[in-house]
C-alpha cells in the first residue's frame, strides 16, 4: 500500500511543470532539446552544442546538474495538455532554437537569447537580391512552419504565388537544395550561418524583420524567469555568451553573426 501511494505521488509530481524552488531542491535541471549542432550535440562523445553549453553555465551557477530530455521534432514543444505545454511534464525548460512569436507566448514565458531573421539560401551563381527574384524559382520549405507562413506573407506583399517543393522536416531543406530539388530555401539566421561551411551556398536577403530566439518555461514561474533573465543579461555583457558561441559555432564568429541577424 505504501509503495502504491509513493508511485501515485511520483506520477503527480511530474504531471505538471516544476517551479524554481522544486528545481533547486532537486539539484537537477531538466531541459528539452533537439539533437542538432546549434542546440545539443553528442558527436564529440560528450555533451556539447551552443544552447546546451549556455544552459550548462546557468545550471552550474545555481549548483544544478543539467539533464537533457531529447525531443525528435519541434512540434513536440507545442503539444498541449490542459492548455499548457505537455513537454513541461517531462522537462523544466525548452532550451532550443525557438523563435519567439505571439502565438507561442500564449503558452510559454520566454527568455530571449539571440536576435534572429529568416534568410534565403541559394547556390552560388543563383543569387536572390530581393523578393521579386523569387518569382519563377522553386522554393524548398517544410509545411506548417514559420518559414512557410512568412513566405506566404511575402507572396501577398508582392502579389504573386510561389512554386514550392516540400520536405517532411526542416533539416532536409538544405540537402534538398544541394541535390537540386529547388532553387532556394529559407532558414533562421543562426542555422543559415552554419551553412557557410558549404562552399556552394550563399546567404541572400531576409524575409522577416529581426526577431528573437528564446528558451521557454512555464508562464506562471516568475522566479525562474527572473533568474534566467538575470543570468543571460550578465552573460551577454561580460562576454560569456560570445565566448561560448565562438567555441561552438566554427562557421561564423558571434560579432559577424550579429551583423547578419540584427
Amino acid at each position: 500500500m505504501k509503495n502504491f501511494i509513493f508511485t501515485c505521488l511520483a506520477i503527480f509530481a511530474f504531471a505538471q511543470a516544476r517551479n524554481f524552488n522544486e528545481i533547486t531542491s532537486s539539484k537537477k535541471l531538466i531541459a528539452a532539446m533537439r539533437v542538432m549542432e546549434s542546440v545539443y550535440d553528442e558527436k564529440s562523445g560528450s555533451p556539447a552544442g551552443l544552447q546546451y553549453e549556455i544552459l550548462k553555465k546557468f545550471a552550474e551557477s545555481k549548483g544544478l546538474q543539467l539533464q537533457v530530455e531529447k525531443v525528435d521534432v519541434i512540434d513536440k514543444y507545442f503539444e498541449e495538455t490542459g492548455g499548457k505545454p505537455a513537454i513541461l511534464s517531462k522537462a523544466d525548460i525548452v532550451a532550443d532554437v525557438i523563435t519567439v512569436l505571439p502565438e507561442r507566448e500564449k503558452i510559454y514565458a520566454f527568455v530571449k537569447i539571440f536576435p534572429i531573421k529568416q534568410i534565403l539560401i541559394s547556390k552560388k551563381g543563383n543569387p536572390v537580391a530581393n523578393w521579386d527574384d523569387l518569382k519563377g524559382k522553386t522554393i524548398i520549405v517544410t509545411k506548417k512552419t514559420s518559414y512557410e507562413a512568412n513566405l506566404i506573407l511575402v507572396e501577398k506583399k508582392i502579389g504573386t504565388t510561389f512554386k514550392y517543393f516540400y520536405t517532411p522536416a526542416t533539416d532536409q531543406q538544405v540537402p534538398s537544395l544541394l541535390s537540386g530539388k529547388g532553387d532556394v530555401t529559407v532558414l533562421d539566421s543562426n542555422l543559415a550561418a552554419l551553412r557557410l561551411f558549404d562552399g556552394d551556398l550563399i546567404l541572400n536577403c531576409a524575409i522577416t524583420k529581426t526577431q528573437n530566439i528564446g528558451w521557454g518555461i512555464a508562464k506562471d514561474d516568475s522566479a525562474f524567469l527572473n533568474e534566467l533573465n538575470t543570468f543571460i543579461n550578465k552573460a551577454l555583457q561580460d562576454g560569456t555568451i560570445e565566448a561560448i558561441w565562438n567555441k561552438s559555432i566554427e562557421a561564423i564568429d558571434y560579432k559577424s553573426y550579429l551583423a547578419i541577424a540584427q
